[in-house]
């Protein structure tokens, strides 16, 4: 019973590992934006909707 526990928590870690891991170094994901490129997509958004 609690091998079985064991091996589903360590299967678990290194499924959260690798994904995390994948996301910090795959180049080709998705750029995040910044602080500045978000408020400047808002303002740029707000000004369209003004027009």
């Amino acid at each position: 019973w609690y091998p079985g526990i064991f091996i589903i928590i360590i299967a678990l870690c290194i499924n959260f590992i690798g994904d995390g891991l994948r996301d910090a170094f795959d180049p080709r994901q998705r750029r995040r934006l910044s602080r500045k490129e978000k408020a400047n997509a808002r303002a740029m958004a707000n000004r369209s909707e003004m027009a």
